[in-house]
């Protein structure tokens, strides 16, 4: 990140300057943002798993099919734009709690929801 914030102009009009802003689902920052952005995927992809949860208190349903149901709909929600995220211990253990808690209220519907 630069120190000069100098305004940027497309013909002769100013471009706003904002400190965040989405993009394509990401949330971007002048510094990264990747903690805010795997935040707000998370929150994300705890309302894809919220929506699916008919799906995870069913008996109908065998564990598999639940378990690829997750990977198709929540994994997948909140892993979308993972490859500009700098990876480090702290957001993987992150992401890998949620994924967990998850996994558990899958195979043991009675748990609480995330």
């Amino acid at each position: 990140m630069t120190a000069d914030r100098t305004p940027f102009k497309i013909n002769g009009q100013s471009i706003e300057d904002v400190d965040t802003f989405t993009y394509l689902g990401s949330k971007i920052t002048p510094n990264g943002g990747t903690d805010e952005d795997i935040g707000n995927r998370i929150n994300k992809a705890r309302g894809a798993f919220a929506m699916l949860s008919p799906v995870w208190r069913s008996s109908a349903f065998r564990l598999q099919t639940k378990i690829r149901l997750f990977n198709a709909c929540v994994k997948t929600v909140l892993l979308y734009g993972c490859e500009t995220w700098k990876k480090t211990v702290q957001t993987t253990n992150k992401l890998q709690v949620f994924v967990n808690r998850c996994l558990r209220i899958t195979q043991y519907p009675r748990d609480p929801l995330v």
